[in-house]
Parts: C-alpha cells; sequence; structure tokens
C-alpha cells in the first residue's frame, strides 16, 4: 500500500508539474522504441499507438481482449495515463497481468465468438466501473489466425 501511494504520488507530480520534473522529456523517451518486444512487430506498433491516441483523445480507459496477455503488457510498457482494462478467458493468464503497470484483468470472455468479444469487454468495463456511457474508449483486439500469423486491431469508440 505505502509503495504504491508513493508511486501513484510520484506520477501525478510528473503530470501536474511538468516544468519541474522534464515530464515531456521522460513522455517522449518512451517511444524510442527500447522496448524488449521486437520494435517492427505489430504488437508494438498498436500499443504506441493505442497509447498515443489515449493521451490525444482524452479516453477513459484502454480495453484489451486477449488470450496470452501479450498486448497488455506491451500497452503498460509505454504507461497511460488511463487504466488498460485486460479481458481474459484464462485465470491463470489473469493473474500474470496483475504484476503489470495499470493493468485490470477481468476474466469474461470464454465461450464468446470472437467478433462479439469488444461488446462483451465494455459491458464487463461497465458493469466493474472503469467505463460509463459517453465515455471515450480504445479497444484492443488480438486474435490468432491461421492465413495472418496474428491480426491486431485498434478502434477508438464512444461508450452508449
Amino acid at each position: 500500500k505505502t509503495m504504491n501511494d508513493i508511486i501513484h504520488s510520484s506520477e501525478q507530480f510528473t503530470i501536474s508539474r511538468p516544468d519541474l520534473s522534464n515530464s515531456a522529456r521522460f513522455h517522449s523517451s518512451l517511444f524510442t522504441g527500447r522496448r524488449s518486444e521486437k520494435a517492427g512487430s505489430a504488437i508494438t506498433a498498436v500499443a504506441k499507438a493505442a497509447v498515443a491516441a489515449a493521451e490525444e483523445r482524452h479516453v477513459t480507459a484502454i480495453i484489451v481482449v486477449t488470450e496470452k496477455g501479450s498486448l497488455p503488457k506491451m500497452v503498460s510498457a509505454f504507461r497511460p495515463n488511463v487504466p488498460i482494462v485486460a479481458v481474459v478467458s484464462n485465470a491463470k493468464v489473469g493473474r500474470q497481468l496483475q504484476i503489470f503497470r495499470g493493468v485490470h484483468p477481468v476474466i469474461g470472455v470464454a465461450g464468446i465468438s470472437p467478433h462479439k468479444r469488444p461488446l462483451a469487454a465494455i459491458r464487463d468495463a461497465k458493469a466493474l466501473g472503469f467505463i460509463a456511457p459517453g465515455n471515450d474508449i480504445i479497444i484492443l483486439t488480438g486474435e490468432a489466425n491461421e492465413e495472418s500469423n496474428d491480426c491486431v486491431t485498434m478502434r477508438v469508440a464512444t461508450v452508449k
């Protein structure tokens, strides 16, 4: 609890006083590509784009529908200032995601067809209080596909 309070206070300070904390220089260094994931991968590109869009659009949350958990981990690495709601179907993956900054795992897409998962994820995030009607959100989905290996998509939406 104490460590969490310290981290939260320091992050709020960098946002509220960029003149004293070199916040602009700190945030620009996040996008230099020095991440453990392959620099040119689709996951890295979409994660980076999601965080940039979240800051530009002032969204309420980034919702990530994932099976293995690699996409919310990468989004977390770029340190967005909004919660990352990771909707997973596997409890083990959900437990593993708990240690990543800003990631809130929700178990809830098991048995749902892939094209209905984003709507189910929005419903779950709304039920848990992360989002409300009228909020702008970013939805990321990652699907394993035989034809194109992995397909990662990003959508910007308004909650109804």
